[in-house]
């Protein structure tokens, strides 16, 4: 109530926390100091997220290497998850195991038809409460060839997914800025995002990744399908959009810059 100013981390999110199902106890006072709030991006250290200098990948690269090296790190990646080797998408989820904000009741349900029939391969890592992870469990169990589940929390194994996978998803209900898209991008791994506080204001549909809008396990299929076509119908655009979100700019340089202004 007192506050000179109020920040978020991210344009989009400080719109939506005045909705109600955002903040349903503080949206009155948001709405009516909406003139003093303002959404700042948060940013990522590309020092400490560097493929040329990852120790944790099995072989570092760089833009002008990565469409070299990346197939490489694959492989490697599916030995480890204990997948074949094939020339599949191989889609990636790191983090919580949340269904309210982290989008894994719509994500299960997006994938299991295209498991079934071979189209992708997923690798699923993280934590969380124990009725997810049974259903993440059985979904593994059921297509072991398709589908890898890591239940723990492993940051080299998170680097080497960063590096290795073709997409990483992020198909959350909400998220206010969100790091695994950046980082992701910063690896040369496509984006699919909800297009959700700044998972939508840090990737642009077809350009730097592939956004979907409702909440919906059919809109997310939808934009899976669609990163699918991209990839094997027109390779040369998808290297290009690899290439594109490598020069994305996330550092917490240019949001220092915003908050200093």
């Amino acid at each position: 109530e007192y506050a000179d100013v109020m920040t978020t981390v991210s344009p989009t999110f400080a719109r939506e926390m005045l909705v109600g199902n955002y903040g349903p106890h503080v949206t009155g006072m948001l709405n009516r100091r909406k003139n003093k709030i303002i959404g700042i991006l948060n940013g990522i250290d590309t020092t400490l997220w560097n493929p040329r200098r990852d120790r944790n990948i099995p072989r570092r690269y760089s833009i002008a290497t990565v469409h070299r090296v990346k197939p490489f790190i694959k492989g490697h990646l599916q030995r480890a998850l204990r997948l074949p080797e094939e020339d599949k998408m191989l889609f990636g989820f790191v983090g919580r195991l949340d269904p309210r904000q982290k989008g894994m009741d719509i994500l299960l349900g997006a994938v299991e038809k295209l498991l079934e029939k071979g189209t992708i391969q997923l690798a699923i890592l993280g934590t969380g409460k124990p009725t997810m992870v049974t259903s993440i469990r059985a979904l593994a169990k059921k297509y072991a060839r398709s589908c890898a589940f890591i239940h723990t929390f492993d940051e080299r194994l998170a680097r080497r997914m960063y590096a290795g996978c073709d997409v990483m998803v992020v198909p959350s209900r909400f998220e206010p800025c969100g790091l695994i898209q950046m980082i992701a991008m910063r690896y040369g791994t496509i984006p699919l995002v909800r297009k959700t506080g700044g998972l939508a204001d840090t990737v642009t549909d077809g350009k730097t990744g592939f956004v979907f809008g409702p909440y919906t396990k059919t809109a997310l299929r939808g934009a899976i399908e669609r990163a699918i076509a991209k990839k094997y119908k027109d390779p040369s655009y998808w290297n290009k959009m690899v290439t594109r979100v490598m020069r994305q700019d996330h550092s917490w340089t240019k949001s220092a810059r915003a908050y200093k202004r």
